[in-house]
């Protein structure tokens, strides 16, 4: 099946205007982190860290998330770069930000895995839902 793309993108001026709440937001999540490690360090000693990953790779949220400057959404999912492409899980949700020109993609558990730039969310949120399986 050939590649047919259905938007493209180059939001390099909204990610740069957003940098700093970005910014901001990843050092909160890293702050978390920490102190939820520390948390449980000292209740449960070494088996703390042992929790403290298993709850990272099930429910945590990342404290970075991706954000392409340049994309484009095609029929099998968002291609980030030429070798990269993000393909859709039927959790998937979304979710747009019109103050900040952004939509994010987010799993069910853990939260945000993918923001797009754009100056137009409510036309990439059309787009992403008709892209994004159905459960059931």
């Amino acid at each position: 099946m050939a590649v047919k793309v259905l938007y493209e993108v180059d939001a390099i001026d909204l990610k740069r205007a957003d940098r700093w709440k970005r910014i901001l937001r990843s050092a909160a999540m890293f702050i978390f982190q920490l102190f939820f490690i520390f948390i449980l360090a000292s209740i449960f000693g070494i088996f703390g860290l042992l929790i403290f990953i298993l709850a990272v790779y099930v429910f945590l949220p990342a404290p970075f998330i991706p954000t392409p400057s340049k994309y484009k959404i095609t029929n099998q999912g968002v291609m980030l770069d030429e070798r990269r492409m993000f393909s859709f899980k039927k959790e998937s949700k979304l979710r747009a930000n019109e103050e900040r020109k952004f939509v994010s993609i987010l799993h069910h558990r853990k939260g945000e895995t993918l923001r797009l730039y754009t100056h137009e969310p409510k036309k990439l949120i059309k787009i992403l839902d008709k892209l994004i399986p159905k459960s059931g």
